[in-house]
């Protein structure tokens, strides 16, 4: 409160010293008794423009009083409403939305008040005091004053406008797709809550729910309550983690949490707006009469978002002890750790996808080259790293603020000494059978991922040259056939497949890779690729075979299904 005070009153007091500087100057300049004698005598003196000039210095030492006053009742009042209300839900909701307009208001009056006062001020100041006026300086202060009190009205419109969330993704029809709509209606009865208007899928790695109006999803605006699910998540979670996600999400839908966010997100976007308006852009002598301003609503913000921050990591709270009502707190402390850890890697993927686009390769299905990159190794050190990390991270929302996951978790009373990465990282039954047609909603998301990244030119995706690299992609068919023989797709047999495969050719690609083994039952069967490679010399079949070999031997248990494709190489090849 103190620092905003002093930022608005900074400007009225510098008015306030001028003018008394100035009317103490005129007063040594000029007595009484000689301006009497040169009335009368008729002097050159101009008693009346002596007198209009006192006239206006009174004038800007009364503003500069007012400004004053005027800032203080401001500042006081805002900040007494905002410690009244503290973190109680439901004063804010009825004192802070009208309240802000209002400050940005009287704000904006302020600024151009202070913004004449400045400007008048530093003429009276240069024109007595050093005899020179600054026009350009002095210009540019009022113009910056006038331009930020009509920057911060501007913000206010804002304020009124209903929150919209963008979220590329993809609708699920209950008709279309009953088995999630069951699932998720399952748990809402549990809770007795109601389940939510719209689900949508998309493929970035987070869960949650908003009753924002939702576009991205289709032509058509979503209204009222909307669950997002995030597909690449889906195949890393089983359905007893995904209970427990659905059951906290839909708790913010019975606790009214996400009607609250929603409502108040335009008075944090007209108040962002105001202070992204005046720090934008102007520098100089265009900034000083802004500055105050500036700081005043960057303090009124920290202190609102102070309050809001509370209620949201307290409705957190209550949220994670719906979801394990449904589940347990070891399925909570699970999916929780999953996305904290495997949410950075959405990053990784994007930025490889685009060097991909760039380089004129098309990824089918970036939901399974995700869970692909979530499947890696840790040494011991690694993990007790990852897990102090996690227990340390908060979960990123789009509307809200998450508490640490170790504060979570004791507050749904798991001890999180349980965790362990190991089986984090151990990927087994997957909940992903729950959307129906699954990987063509992938195929589709993915095709629009690479859309945005064209028309927002991250990527160039260049004209097709008609030449592919034929011996790597013979190796993938060859190395994926053999990974998906036996029906599993076994995550050492891929490694090695990826491994081996590097050396035998500088342009193997695991991304491209995955992608074969990802859609094995479109790829080209492996033994008739084996026929049309009988021409190769027998070296280079007892390679290829060798290779074969290795990644069915992998994992230590040499399938049936593998043997049997071995020995038809073997015959295909006349190898002894």
């Amino acid at each position: 409160m103190l620092k905003s005070l002093i930022a608005l009153t900074i400007i009225p007091i510098i008015g306030f010293m001028i003018s008394i500087g100035v009317l103490n100057n005129l007063a040594e300049d000029i007595s009484i008794s000689e301006l009497v004698e040169n009335v009368t005598y008729n002097c050159e003196i101009d008693y009346q423009a002596v007198c209009s000039s006192f006239d206006n210095i009174i004038l800007l030492k009364s503003a500069s009083i007012y400004s004053g006053l005027a800032s203080f009742f401001i500042v006081f009042s805002y900040f007494l409403i905002a410690r009244i209300s503290g973190s109680n839900r439901n004063l804010i909701s009825k004192l802070f939305p009208p309240l802000i307009p209002i400050v940005l208001c009287m704000i904006s009056a302020q600024v151009l008040t202070q913004g004449v006062i400045i400007t008048f001020g530093a003429y009276l100041g240069e024109s007595f005091l050093i005899g020179r006026v600054h026009f350009i300086l002095i210009g540019a202060i009022g113009l910056g004053a006038g331009i930020g009190a009509l920057q911060i009205i501007g913000s206010i419109f804002s304020l009124s406008k209903k929150l919209v969330h963008t979220q590329q993704g993809h609708l699920l029809l209950s008709e279309e797709h009953p088995k999630i709509w069951d699932f998720v209606k399952n748990i809402a009865n549990k809770i007795d809550s109601k389940p939510p208007n719209n689900i949508i899928v998309g493929l970035e790695p987070t869960f949650y729910a908003t009753a924002a109006d939702v576009v991205g999803c289709g032509d058509a605006k979503l209204k009222g309550e909307t669950l997002y699910l995030s597909l690449p998540l889906m195949r890393l979670f089983n359905r007893s983690e995904l209970t427990a996600v659905v059951g906290h999400e839909l708790g913010h839908f019975s606790a009214k949490d996400t009607a609250f966010s929603t409502k108040f997100a335009p008075v944090y976007r007209g108040l962002g707006n105001s202070i992204n308006a005046l720090s934008s852009a102007n520098e100089g002598a265009l900034s000083l009469a802004k500055l105050p301003a500036l700081l005043v609503l960057a303090s009124m913000y920290e202190s609102f978002e102070k309050n809001v921050a509370s209620i949201s990591r307290e409705r957190e709270f209550e949220a994670d002890k719906v979801g394990v009502s449904v589940s347990s707190g070891k399925d909570l402390a699970y999916s929780l750790s999953k996305v904290i850890l495997f949410s950075p890697l959405w990053n990784n993927v994007r930025i490889d996808n685009i060097k991909r686009l760039n380089a004129g390769k098309i990824s089918e299905n970036l939901s399974l080259i995700f869970k692909d990159k979530s499947a890696y190794n840790l040494s011991k050190q690694q993990l007790d790293e990852q897990k102090e990390n996690i227990l340390a991270s908060s979960i990123s929302h789009p509307t809200d603020t998450h508490p640490i996951l170790i504060e979570r978790l004791k507050n749904v009373g798991f001890n999180s000494e349980e965790i362990s990465i190991e089986n984090i990282l151990k990927q087994g039954d997957s909940c992903s059978d729950l959307v129906d047609n699954i990987e063509q909603i992938e195929k589709d998301l993915t095709l629009l991922e690479h859309r945005m990244m064209v028309e927002s030119g991250y990527a160039v995706v260049p004209e097709d040259s008609g030449e592919t690299d034929t011996l790597a992609n013979t190796l993938y068919i060859m190395a994926a056939g053999m990974v998906g023989v036996d029906g599993k797709l076994e995550q050492e047999e891929i490694a090695v497949a990826e491994q081996i495969g590097a050396q035998l050719i500088d342009t193997f690609d695991p991304t491209d890779f995955r992608e074969y083994v990802n859609n094995l039952d479109v790829i080209p069967n492996i033994l008739e690729v084996a026929k049309e490679l009988s021409s190769l010399d027998e070296d280079a079949k007892k390679l290829i075979y060798s290779y074969l070999e290795d990644i069915a031997n992998a994992d230590g248990d040499l399938a049936v299904e593998e043997l049997n494709l071995l020995n038809q190489l073997k015959r295909i090849w006349s190898l002894n």
